[in-house]
């Protein structure tokens, strides 16, 4: 008797357990599948590089203690891991490329957004679990607005506004944005990755991406910036940031403070080689704390920084955050094209 068709119901993994590699229509080996019991590290030592090459651009990934799945977005000598879906049940997930409640003529706010009229310092939880919040908020001339008229093909565009008063700032991030509840051991390798630029010259501001632990709705700048210091103010700071302060007013640092308010650091020992663009330009940024405390760096999917393990603290609560503060009596506006957030969920 013919032997009929066999099925299974190992879903995806299947293809794991048959090894398998795709080839282009050239011959040459293309995107595979991959698996392993944690979230994927980006990098040029990230997961699956050895001997200096690794998955292939377009490969996937499985942590198999969550089944949550994973698309390498980068080299095979520099994976740059992203999920293929926000809304995995093992991911702690959030995304937003601003489409949704941005109208073809619309400024203002449906979903993401935050009315430039609001003046509460403490901020606002949206539908989608983003937040604005900060000190930089508490005036009219500032907050979070959404337009869809950009023609270059990249959708809509988000202006993060600080007000104009000198050390005030906004900030985009997820949760209640009062209470720090990332942690490293917890949800490592977590990551927050977005897409910037400057509204206009790159002057009189300060930027932020990345990690920090204070948890308070009219946030006040976590970092002050001084010819070649950068000072905490905040705790638990993991991150990269621009600062028109400093002697260097081009560069992009890498900063990461493990104690209180106080400790500094010295830019040319942070310096990641890359210049902030001239305003109009989009860079991608990424920070990854995996759960050893490992910081990464990203500028562009490259990597330009690695610290320690344990340079971040595993067992302390942060924030994920985009900030933007002025540092005078004016305005000063980033453009976002999206702003992701993730981390193993507890099972």
């Amino acid at each position: 008797m013919a032997q009929g068709p066999q099925f299974n119901n190992l879903g995806p993994r299947i293809a794991l357990a048959a090894g398998f590699q795709t080839r282009g229509l050239d011959g040459t080996f293309g995107p595979g599948l991959y698996y392993g019991t944690t979230f994927p590290k980006s990098g040029t030592a990230g997961s699956t590089v050895k001997n200096g090459t690794g998955a292939y651009p377009g490969s996937f990934y499985c942590d198999t203690t969550n089944d949550v799945w994973f698309v390498n977005e980068g080299t095979a000598v520099s994976p740059y891991w992203t999920p293929v879906s926000f809304s995995q049940n093992g991911l702690l997930g959030y995304h937003t490329d601003f489409t949704s409640g941005a109208g073809p003529e619309q400024t203002g706010v449906v979903t993401l957004g935050y009315a430039i009229a609001n003046t509460t310092a403490g901020g606002q939880v949206l539908t989608n679990g983003f937040r604005v919040n900060g000190q930089g908020i508490e005036q009219t001339d500032s907050g979070l607005t959404i337009a869809n008229t950009a023609t270059d093909g990249g959708g809509p565009v988000a202006s993060l506004i600080a007000t104009d008063e000198d050390a005030h700032l906004t900030q985009l991030s997820v949760g209640n944005g009062t209470t720090a509840t990332w942690q490293p051991d917890q949800h490592g390798t977590m990551v927050i990755d977005c897409k910037l630029t400057n509204s206009s010259a790159r002057t009189l501001r300060n930027i932020f991406v990345g990690w920090h632990g204070d948890g308070t709705g009219a946030l006040d700048p976590i970092m002050t910036y001084a010819t070649t210091v950068i000072t905490s103010v905040g705790t638990d700071i993991a991150g990269l940031a621009y600062s028109a302060e400093l002697t260097d007013a081009d560069s992009i640092f890498n900063v990461n403070f493990d104690a209180a308010g106080g400790a500094t650091l010295t830019t040319t020992a942070v310096d990641t080689g890359v210049d902030m663009a001239a305003a109009g330009t989009y860079q991608r940024f990424r920070v990854e704390v995996d759960s050893t405390g490992v910081v990464r760096t990203f500028i562009d999917k490259a990597l330009v920084g690695t610290s320690a393990a344990a340079a971040a603290d595993v067992d302390e609560e942060f924030i994920p955050s985009v900030i933007i503060e002025s540092t005078s009596a004016a305005t000063k506006t980033i453009l976002l094209r999206h702003m992701s957030v993730w981390g193993k969920k507890v099972l």
